[in-house]
């Protein structure tokens, strides 16, 4: 009896294990996140973009130093730069936004030199003190040596809500889906060459290769080579966008400011009302972080006059604050000088005399 000899045959399946890798990674701690992953981080489009138009609102804004000796003014408005006030803008990325302090002899008074640092190397120990611990073990962090600021702090996030660890997810997952997509369409939107043969395979693929210099493919004449495609809608471009709306959200805590594909001009209004409220917490870090310096700088130089930061837009003037100054001056209230000046971001002298005189011949006129 002849016996049977049957071709062997093997079936491959390929195992993605991506999404449980991201799981259960430790990436979802952020201390964990290393350099390359938040590199991967700010080179993605959509962060860039989300990322931009939230601290844009800051940046639009005009700093002031409030002080009358008009060198430490100058001093501090080359020392709180654009590039100084957009790492502080990072703040809700890390959770805890480390600057080491340090000092600089001009003029007869040390001014205060920020530089951020790695926040990883940073944390509080029981007694609420930061501790640097990049050599292994901790070190409180000496007294006007280090400014801090802090984003969504509480008894679970000690060391602040870090929105890394948010976003690591959807910008690992849509590179990869990208990559897969990108492997998808080159190996099977190019035209393939299959021969047939019942003689050398080998031979006739290497003629075949050097002939079309492209994919090709070669098997026996009874065999059969089909690509099956999946029944199902499987649509890529679905799990892009729908990752890339996440990363939107994440950082404007909205989609429609950022990218409009529906909806009604009301909610994108809402949502870019959202986005400034973001931008209005950020803003508040900000002035934080700089009047911890000036007031290290005052103590540091027993400097007793006025001496603060605050943010003036002139993209936002205060309207409905000027309407109601308004109508207390019309009911007889005076203001102050000096109100008027730091309120309204105005120079000069109030000329009483002719409010007066206008007063007048508009009571006269009545």
């Amino acid at each position: 009896m002849k016996k049977e000899i049957k071709s062997k045959r093997e079936v491959i399946l390929k195992n993605n294990s991506l999404i449980n890798t991201l799981i259960n990674s430790s990436y979802l701690n952020v201390l964990k996140i290393s350099e390359n992953d938040q590199k991967m981080i700010f080179k993605d489009l959509s962060f860039t973009q989300a990322h931009q138009s939230r601290r844009s609102v800051i940046l639009a804004k005009e700093l002031q130093i409030v002080c009358e000796n008009e060198k430490i003014k100058e001093s501090f408005e080359y020392l709180f730069n654009p590039d100084l006030l957009s790492q502080i803008l990072e703040t809700y990325l890390y959770g805890l936004n480390v600057f080491e302090v340090n000092y600089k002899l001009k003029d007869g008074f040390y001014y205060p030199i920020l530089k951020q640092r790695d926040f990883r190397n940073f944390g509080f120990n029981e007694n609420d003190e930061l501790v640097y611990n990049g050599n292994g073990c901790e070190e409180i962090v000496e007294d006007k040596k280090a400014i801090y600021g802090l984003f969504g702090s509480n008894f679970l996030f000690k060391n602040g809500d870090a929105l890394l660890t948010k976003l690591y997810f959807p910008v690992k997952l849509k590179n990869a889906s990208l990559k897969f997509w990108m492997e998808f369409l080159e190996r099977f939107g190019s035209p393939w060459a299959v021969a047939k043969t019942d003689s050398d395979p080998d031979a006739l693929a290497s003629e075949i290769h050097q002939m079309l210099n492209g994919d090709s493919a070669v098997i026996d004449k009874e065999e059969e080579l089909d690509l099956i495609q999946p029944k199902a809608k499987a649509n890529y471009n679905e799990i892009i966008d729908y990752l890339d709306n996440q990363i939107r959200s994440v950082v404007l805590g909205a989609n429609l400011s950022s990218q409009v594909t529906g909806g009604s001009l009301a909610a994108a209004e809402s949502h870019n009302q959202i986005r400034k409220d973001l931008a209005a917490q950020d803003g508040q870090i900000v002035l934080f972080i700089l009047n911890r310096a000036i007031k290290f700088f005052k103590e540091i130089n027993h400097f007793k006059d006025e001496l603060y930061v605050q943010f003036f837009s002139e993209a936002e003037p205060k309207s409905e604050l000027c309407e109601r100054d308004l109508k207390l001056f019309n009911m007889g209230f005076c203001f102050d000088e000096e109100y008027i000046k730091n309120t309204y971001n105005v120079e000069g002298e109030l000329i009483r005399e002719t409010l007066e005189k206008k007063d007048f011949k508009d009571l006269e006129n009545d």
